[in-house]
C-alpha cells in the first residue's frame, strides 16, 4: 500500500472512530438525561403523596402565561424554568373530537379566531395563533397554535406534574392519550361530584391517574354541586384514594373546621388563590402586598396546595420562608 493511500486509510479509520465516540457520547447523554428526567418526577410525586408534608405544592393556573399565553406550550416550559410543581390545563373537544387546551366554550378571548371550540375542527384551531398573557381583544398575538392535550403532555411529560381540567365528559379519552403519551402516573384529574355519583363511581381513569374531588362551601346560589361541612363531605371520599381535595370556600370558618378531617383522610389539602371568589377573599393580589395574611395565613392553618396566578412570586416567598425543600 503507498503512503498516500495509507494516510487516507488512517484518516478514514479515524474519523469512523471519531464519529463511533461521538454517537457513544449522545446516547450517554441521552440516557442520563432520561434517569434525570425519571428522578425528577418521581421526587415530585413522592411530594405530592407527602401528605402531611409542610412542603407547599405550587400548581400555575393555566400554565405559567405571563410573558407567554395561557394554556400553551410555552406557558408549560416557563413553569418548568420556574421549579413550579404542577400545570393546570384545560381540556376541550374540536368538531371533529380532537382533545386540544382551551378554557372557554369559545376561541374569542385567547385567540386570533372567533367561535365555539366544539364548532371548529383541529385544523382550523391549528390555524390560529394565540394571544398573548390571558388573551383580550388588546392583547399581542404570538405564534404558535392551539395545543393538542397529546402535544401538552409530551411537552410535560417527566418534567411537571399536570391537573387535567376537563370541561366536558372526555375522562375516557383523555386517559387514552396520557397512556399513550406514558405520562398518565405524574397526572391529576378532578371532579366535582358526590362519592356516590355515577361518574365518580363509574370513572375508568381511577387508579391509573391521581384523583382529586372538588368540594366547594355552598352559598345562596344553588345552581352548583356545594357542601354544607368540610368536615362531614372530605371523609366520604376515602374510598377513591384520593391523592388531595381541593377546596373552594367562601368563609374562614368552612376551610378551618375542615381542615382536621382532611388531615385525617391523609391527602394534600388544595385551596386556590386566583381571585377574591375562592378562598374567602385571599386571593393572589392581596398576597402580592400581605403574602403573610394570604398566601401564609392559608399556610398556617394547613393548605399545602396552591393554584396561583402568580407562581413565580408564591415561590419566592416559600422561599423565603424555607418551604421549599425536597426540590
Amino acid at each position: 500500500m503507498n503512503s498516500t493511500l495509507r494516510n487516507r486509510t488512517d484518516a478514514g479509520a479515524t474519523v469512523a472512530s471519531l464519529i463511533s465516540l461521538a454517537l457513544i457520547l449522545l446516547t450517554s447523554c441521552a440516557q442520563f438525561q432520561d434517569r434525570e428526567s425519571a428522578s425528577h418526577i418521581a421526587k415530585l410525586k413522592t411530594r405530592i403523596e407527602a401528605a402531611e408534608s409542610n412542603d407547599i405544592i405550587v400548581v400555575a393556573h393555566r400554565t405559567c402565561w405571563r410573558n407567554t399565553a395561557e394554556n400553551s406550550l410555552a406557558g408549560i416550559n416557563r413553569c418548568v424554568e420556574l421549579g413550579v410543581d404542577m400545570i393546570e390545563i384545560d381540556v376541550r373537544s374540536s368538531r371533529d373530537g380532537e382533545l386540544v387546551l382551551m378554557h372557554d366554550e369559545t376561541v374569542d378571548r385567547t385567540t386570533s379566531g372567533t367561535g365555539l371550540v366544539a364548532d371548529l375542527s383541529l385544523r382550523e384551531l391549528r390555524g390560529l395563533r394565540l394571544r398573548a398573557g390571558a388573551g383580550g381583544e388588546d392583547e399581542r398575538l404570538i405564534e404558535g397554535p392551539v395545543p393538542t392535550l397529546e402535544e401538552a403532555l409530551q411537552t410535560a411529560k417527566d418534567r411537571i406534574l399536570v391537573n387535567l381540567d376537563i370541561k366536558e365528559t372526555l375522562y375516557d379519552q383523555a386517559l387514552k392519550i396520557a397512556r399513550a403519551v406514558g405520562s398518565q402516573g405524574q397526572i391529576v384529574i378532578k371532579m366535582r361530584a358526590p362519592a356516590n355519583d355515577p361518574r365518580l363511581v363509574n370513572a375508568t381513569f381511577l387508579g391509573q391517574t391521581y384523583f382529586m374531588p372538588i368540594i366547594r362551601e355552598c352559598t345562596e346560589d344553588p345552581a352548583r354541586e356545594c357542601s354544607k361541612s368540610l368536615s362531614a363531605t372530605a371523609p366520604t371520599y376515602a374510598g377513591y384514594d384520593p391523592v388531595a381535595v381541593e377546596v373552594v370556600n367562601h368563609t374562614d370558618n368552612y376551610l378551618l373546621a375542615g381542615v382536621p378531617a382532611v388531615r385525617e383522610l391523609g391527602v394534600r389539602l388544595w385551596v386556590n388563590t386566583l381571585g377574591p371568589r375562592f378562598a374567602a377573599g385571599r386571593s393572589d393580589d392581596k398576597s402580592l402586598t400581605d403574602p403573610d395574611g394570604n398566601w401564609g395565613y392559608l399556610i398556617n392553618i394547613g393548605v399545602n396546595m396552591i393554584q396561583t396566578d402568580r407562581p413565580a412570586e408564591l415561590i419566592s416567598y416559600l422561599e423565603s420562608r424555607g418551604l421549599r425543600s425536597g426540590r
